[in-house]
């Protein structure tokens, strides 16, 4: 047996698409009078996403990402300023996933990291 191939960016979720993240409470960062995710959020190597817009596509609203996630907040990064750090992202929509769910793949080095928390913009921000 061969290693395993990783799978093939998706050319299909378009470079300004936005990537919806959760946050949870215990990973935010106060700095400054404000807040911001911790780098831990942008380090899973599964990273886990919506994408914006398949949930467009299926009349929901962004929130909706929240729904079984109350006491969580939402963030996004769009794909183009993942795919510079050569990390495929792929749609990951078969149930019993989320029908907008997708996947940034590979290992996150502090670099991606650190660049996707100076980049990421809040939909749902945490109260300051």
């Amino acid at each position: 047996m061969g290693v395993p191939l990783q799978p093939e960016d998706d050319k299909s979720i378009h470079d300004e698409d936005r990537l919806l993240r959760r946050v949870p409470a215990r990973q935010l960062v106060q700095l400054d009078g404000s807040v911001r995710p911790s780098s831990a959020v942008f380090k899973s190597e599964e990273m886990s996403v919506n994408i914006e817009s398949l949930m467009i596509e299926q009349g929901r609203p962004l929130k909706s990402t929240l729904e079984r996630y109350p006491q969580e907040f939402l963030t996004s990064i769009r794909a183009g300023e993942v795919r510079p750090f050569g990390l495929p992202i792929i749609k990951d929509t078969d149930p019993p996933n989320d029908p907008a769910h997708g996947l940034v793949l590979g290992k996150k080095k502090d670099r991606f990291a650190n660049a996707m928390v100076r980049m990421h913009k809040w939909i749902v921000p945490p109260p300051d």
